[in-house]
């Protein structure tokens, strides 16, 4: 596992498929509020408080961070969410 990605499970305790190789990778940015963000990779991401505020100081440190694990479509899904947003993110295999 690379240097910007945590321990990323799925959301809400879901087991992702065990071929799920892909990823969405979400890039810093100085446009967005701190807590927006974390509050989107909340809402849509399915991650607790705790673990948003973890990824966005892992992409204000490294420059990005792995913030969703899952299927290909399940990770293109959070993908086109956030960027509705403004963020900027790109669905990646490993």
């Amino acid at each position: 596992m690379s240097q910007f990605s945590p321990e990323v499970n799925s959301p809400k305790g879901d087991n992702p498929p065990e071929k799920a190789r892909w990823r969405v990778i979400l890039y810093n940015d100085n446009r967005h509020k701190f807590d927006d963000v974390v509050q989107w990779l909340q809402d849509y991401a399915g991650l607790d408080d705790k673990f948003a505020m973890k990824i966005c100081h892992v992409c204000q440190e490294q420059g990005r961070a792995v913030c969703f694990q899952h299927s290909k479509d399940a990770c293109h899904e959070v993908a086109a969410k956030l960027r509705s947003q403004g963020l900027q993110v790109e669905v990646d295999d490993y």
